[in-house]
């Protein structure tokens, strides 16, 4: 059993093979739009947890394949380096053991420390050397002799830098042309720039812009843009400043990642996580139904995970706290698994309402408008297409987890949610709700609190909702 996924590995001879999201046909529109521009600054957008990274990681090689010239910088990795020009050109040297390459990168690192030396005259000279070349410590110390603090040289210096820049985009437009086959630009990736401080983020895009824009290279910016927009805003200090506008000043192309497919994501992480080596095993088949658990759960799962629209992070989060606490059940205890996932849910995601819960905070009506305000109205809206689908589940799912929530842990009502109507037929009781749902339907879920009160008891009982969570926070023993 494992309770928390690895990184899928990339093969060289097949990069997406180990992909569950189907993405490879996103790099083959990729590829062609590269190739279709000289040099650009292409954006490749998605939210934390969406798995870009392992995306980019996944194209990288494919491009590789194809002939490709490629180099991917995780900047958030390096963010602690003063200035991002050192550890971009560190990423060339990747290059220089191609042999014709070999006399253009050494004039390019050469006007790389010429830059580097008037933008950071505080470079440590180590730190050059590791991450540049030796040939660049050399000029460095050259120009930093020469650098006079008086301000009758502040224009010369000017002009010399200036003068710096263009050898440095003259010298790289040199290594790239040496370094590319026609029609394959040299692509730079550069990974996490929406993670790294405000700072250097800001930093790397004008670095970009105002270094390294030269024909027949294109960058790669895996970012969560949202996020990138909020470093920029925190970097100029003003909420006010339009970010999207600003942003667009460097990115010439951008394209979001389309998000992945629930259904076959879920479907993926029951079987890895291998769920059925406990709702299928041999010994819980003869308390419970074989495929009604699964069902169950794998229903809620998909009704949570699309209508809340969770990250691939976060779908992998719930499944593996899920997967272990599973262990903490015995082969004939009942799990509730729709409602266990709800609950996870509020735990991984709506904490304060979950510690509510938890702590039986709330009345049953408080309960269940909590529930209706955090969960989006369109699971609830009843049509032909989804009535025994999202609709039927998610309007059962909760009348369960009410059910439970109003049960102490003997299985006893700790709060009615129905009262019998005054009525001389005995044979044909009717309810009253004594809840008052605002969006659920209110026929169909007084029908499914009927039916749940009715199983309170039996071999399918609704248990205790204090009960899951005594197994949801791991309090119960686990069992090998």
């Amino acid at each position: 059993m494992i309770c928390k996924l690895v990184e899928p590995t990339i093969k060289s001879d097949n990069p997406f093979e180990n992909c569950k999201l189907d993405r490879q046909r996103y790099a083959h529109i990729l590829t062609k739009v590269i190739c279709q521009n000289n040099g650009c600054v292409f954006s490749i957008d998605g939210e934390w947890g969406s798995g870009k990274t392992t995306f980019v990681r996944m194209w990288k090689q494919s491009l590789m394949n194809e002939g490709f010239n490629v180099l991917y910088f995780n900047v958030w990795e390096h963010d602690f380096i003063s200035d991002p020009i050192i550890g971009m050109v560190s990423q060339f040297r990747a290059m220089n053991g191609i042999e014709k390459v070999k006399a253009s990168f050494a004039g390019f690192t050469a006007a790389a420390g010429k830059v580097a030396s008037g933008m950071i005259p505080s470079l440590v000279k180590g730190l050059v050397k590791k991450y540049v070349s030796e040939d660049a410590v050399e000029v460095i110390e050259s120009a930093a002799e020469s650098i006079s603090h008086s301000f009758d040289k502040i224009i010369d210096e000017y002009v010399e830098q200036c003068q710096s820049m263009e050898e440095f985009r003259k010298a790289l437009e040199n290594l790239v042309e040496s370094s590319t086959q026609e029609g394959k630009p040299l692509v730079f990736i550069i990974d996490e720039l929406d993670r790294c401080n405000p700072h250097f983020a800001v930093k790397v895009l004008e670095r970009i812009k105002h270094l390294f824009n030269v024909p027949n290279i294109v960058f790669v910016l895996s970012i969560d843009k949202q996020q990138l927009l909020h470093s920029i805003c925190g970097y100029y200090g003003s909420e006010r400043l339009n970010a999207e506008e600003y942003l667009k000043r460097f990115i010439d192309i951008e394209y979001r990642l389309p998000d992945p497919d629930v259904d076959k994501f879920t479907n993926y992480l029951y079987d890895i996580y291998e769920f059925d080596s406990f709702f299928a095993s041999e010994a819980r088949k003869r308390y419970f139904q074989r495929d009604k658990e699964k069902e169950e759960f794998l229903r809620m799962a998909k009704i949570i995970f699309e209508s809340m629209h969770l990250n691939l992070r976060q779908m992998e989060k719930i499944f593996g706290h899920i997967r272990l606490a599973l262990q903490t059940f015995g082969e004939n205890q009942q799990v509730s698994p729709g409602t266990f996932l709800m609950i996870m849910y509020f735990r991984a995601n709506e904490s304060d309402f979950y510690r509510q819960i938890k702590n039986k905070e709330l009345s049953a009506q408080e309960m269940l408008s909590q529930i209706e305000n955090v969960l989006p109205n369109s699971i609830f809206i009843e049509n032909e297409n989804n009535k025994y689908t999202v609709f039927g589940y998610a309007v059962w799912g909760i009348a369960q987890l009410m059910v439970s929530y109003c049960l102490d842990m003997s299985g006893r009502q700790s709060e009615p949610l129905l009262e019998k109507n005054n009525t001389n037929n005995t044979t044909n009781d009717t309810y009253k709700l004594l809840i008052t749902p605002r969006i659920i339907p209110v026929s169909e879920f007084q029908r499914a609190i009927e039916w749940y009160y009715n199983h309170i008891f039996g071999n399918e009982k609704v248990v205790p909702l204090g009960y899951l969570i005594q197994h949801i926070e791991l309090l119960s023993p686990v069992h090998d």
